[in-house]
């Protein structure tokens, strides 16, 4: 019996790193996905990891690593347009009670909770955010063994320091961060985001899929003197297929779109 469990695990694992592979699910799946598995690695320290184009396609290598207890995936989209990092913390197979994150190419957040076993649609969460401009850096991480920290960069240079032991958010620059440590349903995922230059578009929590594919969910923008102004999903983004949503604006039309809808936000790039 022992030995049929864990040829069945192995049959999970490998078919889920074939769909991630493939990326044919949305970002929600891809944290569902890694919830019913575990992929295993050796230890790895690599220098600073940029997302870079080439030949006007992104360049995005496929990367798992580990440091301490906090494990990355690095992985891109079939069109080469985005690249995700995500990391997540190994303990979290124990209890199934956590807080996991993926950042893409795009400038793009999603905080994933999972409220311990259960089915996906009451024990699980996510909450969104969609940072304005995005061109001002290439996404980048990079390890800090010393400091046993992972620091990830966004395209709008939002720049976050993550715990390797918790892999938590403990440091940020360019954006404030209020990190609730309790996992909950009741606290808005628990992740506060305050501009410090640029935008956000903020979604809030929701149990059981990705805000974003609610269109007719309220999103709202803060500028960095915490000025809010509140739009409906479907005003600001588009369904791309599998259950995925992008912005469906430039910089300079969201600037623009910002400027006749919610005149009290500063928009100042």
């Amino acid at each position: 019996m022992k030995n049929l469990m864990q040829i069945h695990l192995v049959l999970v694992i490998i078919m889920v790193q074939l769909s991630i592979k493939a990326l044919a699910h949305s970002q929600y799946q891809f944290f569902l996905n890694q919830r019913n598995t575990q992929k295993t690695s050796n230890t790895k320290v690599t220098p600073a990891h940029f997302n870079i184009f080439v030949d006007g396609l992104l360049e995005c290598p496929d990367r798992f690593e580990v440091q301490d207890q906090t494990q990355v995936q690095q992985l891109m989209t079939n069109d080469q347009k985005k690249c995700f990092v995500s990391p997540h913390n190994r303990n979290n197979y124990e209890t199934l009670i956590y807080r996991s994150y993926l950042f893409s190419s795009h400038g793009y957040l999603m905080a994933f909770l999972s409220f311990g076993p259960g089915d996906e649609k009451t024990h699980t969460g996510a909450k969104e955010f969609y940072f304005f401009p995005r061109n001002l850096a290439e996404q980048k991480y990079n390890w800090d063994p010393t400091l046993h920290q992972l620091n990830v960069r966004s395209s709008s240079n939002y720049q976050f320091v993550l715990d390797t032991w918790t892999t938590e958010i403990i440091g940020s620059k360019n954006v404030g961060v209020d990190v609730d440590p309790k996992i909950s349903p009741d606290n808005n995922a628990g992740l506060f985001l305050k501009p410090e230059t640029g935008i956000i578009y903020e979604l809030p929590f929701t149990l059981g899929n990705a805000p974003s594919s609610s269109k007719n969910l309220d999103g709202v923008f803060i500028d960095q003197k915490q000025n809010r102004c509140t739009i409906k999903v479907k005003e600001i983004l588009k369904s791309v297929g599998s259950g995925e949503s992008e912005v469906k604006l430039t910089d300079a039309q969201i600037k623009s779109f910002l400027a006749i809808r919610c005149p009290q936000l500063v928009v100042n790039w």
